[in-house]
């Protein structure tokens, strides 16, 4: 029980702050054009986002 409330925990924090550093990389996309590195950035994290959320059905014991 306990190891589903961490992973839960730490889903939520790790999708809030991939939030928040998208949010950030999108304003600085609009401010300085077209930033192509910080979109790839962007892209990455919604990648990792995607596999972390893939593999952290933890079993319960």
């Amino acid at each position: 029980m306990l190891r589903k409330q961490n992973t839960e925990r730490i889903e939520r924090n790790f999708f809030i702050l991939f939030f928040l550093r998208f949010s950030i990389g999108m304003m600085n996309y609009k401010d300085n054009g077209i930033n192509e590195f910080t979109m790839k950035e962007n892209v990455y994290s919604l990648q990792k986002l995607a596999r972390f959320r893939q593999y952290s059905d933890v079993p319960e014991y």
